[in-house]
This record gives structure tokens, sequence and C-alpha cells, in this order.
């Protein structure tokens, strides 16, 4: 019998399934590291490409609410919002949003990124 690789939830009325391996690889990514290494170039780079792709995995990682923390402890936010001074590539531009949108799901982390 074939193991279901879904998990089922509900968010704002929507059922949403989620692929339980792909979280599972972000989680393995996060602990090894990963989201140390991408957002480092945020701080340093100018390169609209770094910036784009670091900021695009971020916001991959940041569908994963254990995830979302790390981000936000890490300076993530202000990072991310920074980086949208640093381009005016619309790419680069939309992983940043979507990055920003997806830690702004978390009801949690509400009263801090207010304050970031």
């Amino acid at each position: 019998m074939a193991r279901d690789l879904f998990e089922s939830f509900s968010v704002f009325g929507f059922g949403i399934r989620v692929d339980v391996q792909v979280a599972h690889r972000e989680e393995k990514i996060v602990e090894e590291g990963g989201l140390d290494a991408l957002l480092m170039p945020l701080q340093s780079s100018q390169n609209t490409t770094i910036l784009r792709v670091a900021s695009g995995a971020i916001a991959n990682l940041a569908m994963n609410e254990a995830n979302q923390s790390l981000i936000m402890n890490k300076g993530g936010a202000r990072l991310l919002a920074n980086t949208t001074s640093k381009t005016d590539d619309p790419q680069s531009l939309r992983m940043v949003a979507g990055a920003i949108a997806n830690l702004c799901g978390n009801g949690k982390l509400k009263v801090i990124l207010q304050l970031t």
C-alpha cells in the first residue's frame, strides 16, 4: 500500500496539501546551516542574482512555521527589508516580498514583524 506523503490542513478556509518530503528537506536544510548561508549574502552582497536566489530560497523556507521563527530570530526580516534598497530588479523584489509575505502569515510573529 502506498504511503500518503501529503499532510492536509486548512488555511483561511482553503484546503491545503503539503508534501511531507519537501517539509522534511526544508528542515534538513536549516539543520545543516543552510539558513545562515542564505542570510549571509543578503547582508553582504550587491549582486542582483545572488540577492534574488537567496531571497527566493528564504521564501521557500519561510513556508514552514518552524523555519519562520528561526528566520525572525536571525534577523531575516530586517535583512529582507534592507535588500529592497540594494536592487531595483523586479524578480528580486518579488522574491523578497514573497519571503516577507510568508513570514506575515504567522500570527505568532505579527508583533515581532511590526517592530522590525
